[in-house]
């Protein structure tokens, strides 16, 4: 598996500096049909990321033909004039992609992941309890109402988040609030080992020069170690912490 996080701006202009066509041609029709500039350069700078955890020595930048429909995530496409950029007669890679701010992360690998990121201002603290009782557990709501500080509380919740997030995306079903408070999330191997697990994640926060705290997850089916990962982190960014989650089914409803 191989992640990558980095600053939009720096993607955008390496992306700018490659002479040959990489493009897909869908992507092509989806990056022309843009409103603005400022779009343009992010659906550049997230293809580009996408590629850089795909390409290797023999299946360079322009040999990727990825799909680009709005509102869908992207994937290899797969066919006969394309079999051996996506991997020959095997399975496509999987592919996952989030941003937030000017950060993107994207992520490849052989099995189906899902992959979400966050990034906290330095000085802004909100009232997560607003929106926390949709989103949280009723485990998770106890742990919040426990603390006493509000940067810790919101820091918590920004994880539930983040993991959720990473899970559906996982599962391909896209955020569901209907189900979304029968979701907990452990850390480590914490839970109750008659609960149903759903997936298995890996955390990273990290921050930059400005002082702003990102938080991204990758979620799987299986375990996986930290070996299994080759992480890309933007040279700006300094990692504080990495943490390993299951996230279980804990009411009524089935996912």
């Amino acid at each position: 598996m191989r992640v990558l996080v980095s600053a939009q701006g720096y993607l955008a202009e390496q992306a700018q500096q490659l002479s040959q066509p990489w493009l897909s041609a869908q992507e092509m029709e989806r990056w022309q049909s843009l409103g603005n500039d400022a779009r343009k350069l992010q659906f550049l700078a997230c293809r580009y990321a996408l590629r850089t955890v795909l390409v290797s020595a023999e299946q360079p930048f322009h040999m990727w033909h990825l799909s680009a429909q709005a509102g869908a995530a992207p994937r290899v496409i797969q066919n006969d004039a394309q079999g051996e950029a996506a991997g020959g007669l095997g399975a496509p890679p999987s592919l996952s992609l989030a941003h937030s701010q000017n950060y993107v992360v994207c992520a490849s690998a052989e099995n189906v992941l899902g992959v979400d990121l966050e990034v906290q201002p330095s000085r802004r603290t909100r009232n997560v309890y607003d929106i926390a009782h949709l989103v949280c557990s009723s485990v998770e709501m106890r742990i919040l109402r426990a603390k006493s500080d509000a940067t810790l509380v919101n820091t918590i919740f920004l994880k539930y988040w983040v993991l959720k997030e990473a899970l559906f995306k996982y599962r391909g079903t896209g955020l569901d609030f209907q189900r979304i408070r029968d979701i907990s999330c452990y850390e480590g191997n914490v839970a109750n080992k008659h609960a149903s697990v759903l997936g298995y994640a890996w955390m990273w926060e990290a921050k930059d020069v400005e002082g702003r705290v990102l938080t991204w997850a990758i979620c799987t089916q299986k375990a996986i170690t930290l070996q299994d990962i080759d992480l890309v982190l933007d040279p700006s960014l300094t990692c504080t912490r990495v943490q390993s989650w299951v996230l279980v089914q804990t009411e009524s409803h089935r996912l």
